[in-house]
């Protein structure tokens, strides 16, 4: 298919040819970008998950990004009205749409059910601390959790990588398009027939195609208050370090009385409908 033409006929040839990945990493913490500074060229994730959109649709982000080639130089701007639909869209699917992991496991081998992002995480909570992702009776602020991910502003995040630098009325330069650019001049070459210099083309993204998202995942976990309850005359702190020190992914910071998780990167692909 030709950028010249609209996608509706556009064939779906599978998730190697029509992946595209975001070159930089998303953050949990609510870090959101605005700009391309951490941008690399490989990334890595400790988990893989597939997320199969409900309204995330490869023509907002078709729409929403506009090149201009000038020989090997690309320059960019943005459409602001479906800027705000691909960010609302992409907002829902990451809290609302189930993920499920992709050829793997969590620590103790065990496979999380499918479920929103926020809950799989917390199923990753408790399997990193007790061995099965549903044992999360002792985790006391999972509402927190949840409430923390889903403000985290990962939609943002995505789209202010997008559009850093660029406006809605004239050409820029802007690393993170040009990067998705070359990967599907690389993976789609097919969609770029009869592309000629000093014309406005948008990104030719499909129906099928993937976007994968690297985000770096972390938060607070409160626990049980009652864990060790009268039976001890140690602090929480002291019997859950007893507890869990030797555990795969868990740190502890004897200075603060803090326990946490090592922060670890999950890539969240996404299949544009």
């Amino acid at each position: 298919m030709s950028i010249h033409q609209d996608c509706s006929s556009c064939v779906d040839l599978g998730e190697i040819e029509n992946h595209i990945f975001l070159p930089v990493y998303l953050d949990s913490s609510g870090v959101v970008l605005d700009s391309s500074q951490n941008m690399i060229t490989t990334l890595d994730a400790s988990y893989n998950f597939l997320l199969n959109s409900i309204q995330t649709q490869a023509n907002y982000l078709r729409s929403t990004i506009y090149y201009y080639k000038n020989g090997d130089n690309y320059t960019f701007k943005y459409n602001e009205i479906n800027k705000i639909l691909l960010r609302d869209s992409l907002k829902y699917d990451i809290e609302n749409t189930f993920i499920s992991i992709y050829n793997g496991t969590f620590n103790s081998g065990n496979i999380p059910t499918n479920n929103i992002l926020s809950k799989v995480y917390i199923q990753y909570i408790a399997d990193t601390l007790i061995g099965h992702p549903m044992s999360q009776a002792f985790i006391s602020n999972k509402g927190t959790i949840i409430n923390y991910l889903h403000s985290s502003n990962i939609h943002n995040q995505f789209i202010n990588a997008l559009i850093a630098n660029l406006n809605t009325t004239t050409f820029a330069t802007n690393d993170i398009c040009e990067s998705i650019l070359l990967q599907m001049k690389d993976k789609m070459y097919y969609r770029f027939g009869n592309e000629v210099d000093n014309v406005e083309y948008p990104l030719p993204f499909c129906p099928g195609d993937f976007i994968t998202l690297f985000i770096k995942m972390k938060c607070d976990i409160n626990l049980d208050n009652n864990v060790g309850g009268s039976f001890s005359s140690e602090s929480q702190y002291d019997i859950l370090k007893s507890m869990f020190e030797n555990k795969d992914d868990v740190e502890f910071n004897d200075s603060t009385k803090e326990m946490k998780l090592t922060e670890k990167i999950w890539r969240i692909r996404i299949k544009l409908i």
